[in-house]
């Protein structure tokens, strides 16, 4: 099942703040993808990610800017709590956040 789906509770649920914490470690490069890919089975409780998934949460982590200025780095900080925000209105399922597509959309991917 796709990203976004199980970030809205669609079984198999992952669980949004552990998610986060991730995609943050990940897009900072302190995880590699196959170490995201892991840690996300784990929290989902070994229920892996697949191809649709895993192109999706790629596609969330090419979204946080990169590079080591302080311009960069303030860049990145911003955008990975605008993700924090979009996801946690999505675990709430919140409208809109409650449909898949306009999650896809707000996010960028």
């Amino acid at each position: 099942m796709a990203l976004i789906e199980r970030l809205m509770g669609i079984e198999p649920k992952i669980q949004v703040h552990a998610f986060q914490s991730i995609l943050a470690e990940w897009a900072r490069g302190n995880f590699t993808n196959q170490q995201a890919q892991d840690a996300i089975s784990f929290i989902a409780h070994g229920i892996p990610l697949d191809a649709a998934a895993i192109t999706e949460a790629q596609a969330l982590v090419a979204t946080v800017p990169t590079g080591s200025t302080t311009d960069n780095k303030a860049s990145r900080a911003l955008k990975l709590q605008e993700i924090d925000q979009v996801l946690l209105l999505v675990d709430a399922q919140c409208p809109p956040y409650d449909v898949a597509a306009t999650v896809r959309t707000r996010l960028g991917i």
